[in-house]
């Protein structure tokens, strides 16, 4: 298995997370990282939060889950590779 870093900018279609209210309201915020398998069409097989706080953890896996990338190829075959999405979020300033 091939494990290519941050992927973001591989991404087609990178979901944006829902921004959960109650982390609004506590001014919670901060970088999520979330661990993706994509498979060689390009679709997320696999996610799981490996950092960042809790409470901003289930919507950054559902948004990964939902992303779609451009397919790898090695040596003109597609792969499946592990990678990581990371998102941030940032608290208004009041």
């Amino acid at each position: 298995m091939t494990y290519i870093g941050v992927v973001n900018g591989m991404a087609l279609d990178l979901v944006k997370p829902q921004y959960p209210t109650s982390a609004k309201k506590l001014g919670i915020g901060g970088t999520v990282t979330v661990r993706v398998l994509i498979d060689p069409r390009g679709c997320v097989n696999e996610s799981i939060a490996t950092a960042g706080p809790a409470i901003l953890k289930p919507p950054s896996v559902k948004a990964a889950q939902s992303s779609i990338f451009s397919p790898t190829k090695l040596s003109g075959i597609p792969i499946w590779l592990y990678g990581m999405v990371v998102y941030q979020f940032l608290p208004k300033v009041r």
